[in-house]
Parts: structure tokens; C-alpha cells; sequence
């Protein structure tokens, strides 16, 4: 039987709540990164580019980058699932 290990983490230069973690890492033969929903959000909590998507884009990403190097990982390290349900209308 495996023996896996879970982490909650918060990089430096990213907002630190006390209400959720930036991501979690679970570590066994493999390592797994799982990155909570990033919002333009920067280290002091202030929102980033009010009524400026493309700023807004860019500080969320920013901060996907920063938990991914500190993870030793980088945006080619990314495997995307995208579950989607269909409503009846």
C-alpha cells in the first residue's frame, strides 16, 4: 500500500487567508499539484485592475505561475480537465 502525503501550501508572494490554502500538494510514487481558483488578487489582498480584464488575466496567471515555481513546475508541467454539464433548458 502506498503512503501518500498532502500538504496545504501558500507561496511567498501570494495572498495568505486564513480561510483557504493557494493550493495542495499530494505526494506518493508521483506528485500532484492542485491549485485553487486564482482571482487578481496580489500579495496584500488588493484586487488588481478594476474594470481592466486584461490586468485582471494577467495577475491570475501571475499567481498560477508562482505556485507552479514553487513547486519546481511550470505551465508545461499543466494537465487540464475541464468537466462541463449540460442543464436542459
Amino acid at each position: 500500500m502506498s503512503t501518500f502525503k498532502m500538504e496545504h501550501k501558500n507561496p511567498e508572494g501570494l495572498f495568505k487567508s486564513k480561510a483557504f490554502s493557494q493550493a495542495i500538494t499530494v505526494s506518493g510514487k508521483a506528485k500532484t499539484i492542485y491549485i485553487g481558483g486564482q482571482h487578481a488578487i496580489n500579495s496584500t489582498g488588493e484586487l488588481v485592475g478594476v474594470g481592466d480584464l486584461k490586468l485582471q488575466t494577467k495577475q491570475a496567471l501571475t499567481n498560477i505561475a508562482t505556485i507552479l515555481a514553487s513547486e519546481n513546475a511550470t505551465h508545461r508541467s499543466i494537465c487540464f480537465r475541464i468537466c462541463a454539464s449540460i442543464l436542459p433548458s
